[in-house]
């Protein structure tokens, strides 16, 4: 397979779309295991990071499962239908306000409901994906693939189908509207730490199975997204691009 180019952070979305597209053609069947890390590092010619983060992706989409040990199948068919539906997003020509403003209203209520249905283990996927958020200081992609993971295991611990599939295609859109994003999200880390604090409350409030909690903490959270968006035409004097006091509590 032809070298792919390594510019760019949004490597692992095209590995992962390359990956689908020989599932999609019958490369590999249901049921099938997936080459290994490091096949598939020499398939694409690129790091295992990006092969790592490429298959989350596509666990998340639903189309592969990951095994602890054991490595990556192909997901069955039916399983990916029910998550799988591709809204056509890239079609939209909505800016992200208009995006999080329907987030705000099927995450809020995907929060809730999840703070009832939610399984143990579930939860500490969870918190898994806030510890991930922490620990990547580094690359932007990598800590947004723990974000993703956040929101949509939230989705999926709803147990409604709906809501993974919704979400998932919200995402989608997402990582690209991130490549637009304005300098906020850049510029300032603590606004990136703000933003992981905010998903750390959605989680306390899980734990504590407080549903309504849990959904003021994202309406919060998106709230703060949506400034982080808002354009920023100049360089902020001391104290001036605070996040409104409003918003910005737990």
């Amino acid at each position: 397979m032809e070298e792919l180019r390594k510019d760019g952070s949004r490597l692992f979305l095209t590995v992962a779309e390359q990956i689908k597209n020989r599932i999609d053609t019958g490369e590999f069947a249901p049921g099938e295991r997936l080459p290994s890390e490091r096949e598939l590092v020499k398939q694409h010619g690129v790091s295992r990071g990006v092969v790592r983060e490429a298959l989350v992706s596509l666990q998340l989409r639903g189309v592969v499962d990951i095994r602890v040990g054991s490595g990556a199948y192909v997901t069955e068919a039916k399983a990916r239908a029910n998550v799988g539906v591709d809204l056509d997003l890239d079609d939209w020509t909505s800016e992200p306000f208009d995006l999080i403003a329907v987030r705000k209203v099927v995450e809020c209520a995907a929060v809730r409901l999840a703070a009832l249905t939610a399984t143990d283990a579930e939860i500490s996927l969870i918190g898994e994906a806030v510890d991930g958020m922490k620990r990547e200081q580094r690359p932007f992609v990598r800590r947004h693939t723990f974000d993703r993971q956040f929101h949509v295991t939230i989705a999926e611990s709803t147990h409604n189908p709906y809501y993974a599939l919704l979400i998932n295609a919200f995402w989608d859109r997402w990582f690209r509207l991130l490549d637009d994003a304005p300098s906020r999200l850049a510029r300032q880390p603590e606004n990136r730490d703000a933003a992981i604090k905010d998903h750390e409350v959605i989680y306390q409030c899980l734990r504590m199975r407080d549903g309504d909690g849990a959904a003021i903490a994202m309406e919060r959270h998106l709230e703060r997204v949506k400034w982080l968006f808002s354009p920023v035409e100049k360089e902020p004097t001391k104290g001036s691009e605070r996040f409104p006091s409003s918003v910005s509590s737990p």
